[in-house]
């Protein structure tokens, strides 16, 4: 009988590998606008502005006997909401299903990709719905004198120029002055691999450590707890700009690395305030819903993920934007 030593006789592993599996860990779009179920597809619902709802004025009146008071008014408006239905199928064919079954469960496995793409999308849109600048009350321009420099962020030579703490507070007094308590910061990887080194920061968090101890690196948790801010998000995500079976991967951020986004979120009913919600029609099921169903004549089962939503601003004055001026030396 022939042997051969050199030869090894492998068995098929009972392994796969796949790529990006962590992606959907950095997914948060759905902290940002929390989950709104609504009865009826589209709608209206009313709001009262800051402006024409007279929320902020000071005009009581000092009575004398026989006196009358002043007497306001204000205007009640409303908005409107539409939820769209979006979704992605996927055909899994007899064949494929039967060849890889001995290495994972093909149905699970495409389901789970198939929500990932549709996750993504979702993701998207709400980055750009915290990210235009119009959804927001006001934008605190960071490139200034005032914060330290007019250069780039981003720049090495910056770093100890900067200084992030005051335009945190300059972008927190925005917001308060509204009416409005944040408890939400967003910032890029990309911003905030550079923010966390800043020595002026350092030294504002933790004082002058003294000869010996050396540097702390910066930890969102810390940037929270000294500017009462519950919940800093670091934006990691990036998403595959190139075209189906383009065979390369175009990789691009979500989140645009101009902004910093720094928000009051509430979920609940929408008369609890808060910067926004995703509005998602519960008669035709929850934030994501799997279907299967068989095609026959092409001898596969079919996996479909879908949503009815519309991600909404309900109250501007609960953003502000902090804008890094696309700061040419931020690389993503």
């Amino acid at each position: 009988m022939y042997q051969n030593s050199a030869a090894i006789i492998r068995h098929d592993l009972n392994a796969f590998v796949e790529e990006a599996a962590k992606s959907d860990d950095h997914l948060f779009g759905n902290k940002l606008l929390p989950t709104y179920s609504t009865n009826a597809r589209a709608g209206i619902y009313p709001r009262i502005d800051i402006d024409s709802g007279e929320l902020l004025k000071k005009d009581s009146t000092l009575r004398a006997p026989t006196g009358t008071y002043n007497e306001t008014t204000r205007k009640f408006k409303t908005a409107n909401y539409e939820c769209l239905d979006r979704g992605l199928e996927e055909r899994i064919d007899d064949v494929l299903v039967k060849d890889y079954d001995r290495f994972f469960d093909v149905e699970v496995l495409t389901s789970k990709l198939i929500m990932r793409t549709l996750k993504i999308d979702y993701e998207k849109r709400v980055f750009d719905i915290c990210q235009n600048t119009s959804n927001n009350a006001t934008t605190i321009s960071a490139k200034q004198n005032i914060y330290g420099s007019a250069a780039d962020w981003g720049d090495e030579a910056e770093i100890s120029n900067w200084d992030f703490a005051k335009v945190l507070m300059d972008a927190i007094k925005a917001m308060t002055k509204r009416g409005e308590t944040p408890n939400t910061l967003v910032l890029s990887s990309t911003q905030w691999n550079y923010i966390r080194r800043l020595g002026k920061l350092n030294t504002f968090l933790y004082g002058n450590l003294g000869g010996g101890v050396g540097y702390k690196l910066i930890n969102n948790t810390d940037i929270g707890k000294a500017f009462g801010i519950q919940n800093v998000y670091i934006a990691h995500s990036y998403y595959d700009t190139s075209g189906r079976m383009s065979g390369t991967a175009s990789l691009a951020a979500l989140w645009d690395k101009q902004y910093g986004w720094l928000g009051n979120v509430q979920g609940g009913e929408i008369s609890g305030g808060g910067f926004g919600r995703t509005f998602v029609w519960s008669k035709d099921g929850g934030l994501f819903n799997t279907e299967t169903y068989r095609s026959e004549p092409r001898r596969g089962d079919m996996v479909r993920v879908r949503h009815h939503t519309d991600e909404l601003v309900v109250n501007k004055n609960a953003g502000v934007l902090i804008d890094f001026a696309g700061s040419a030396s931020w690389t993503d």
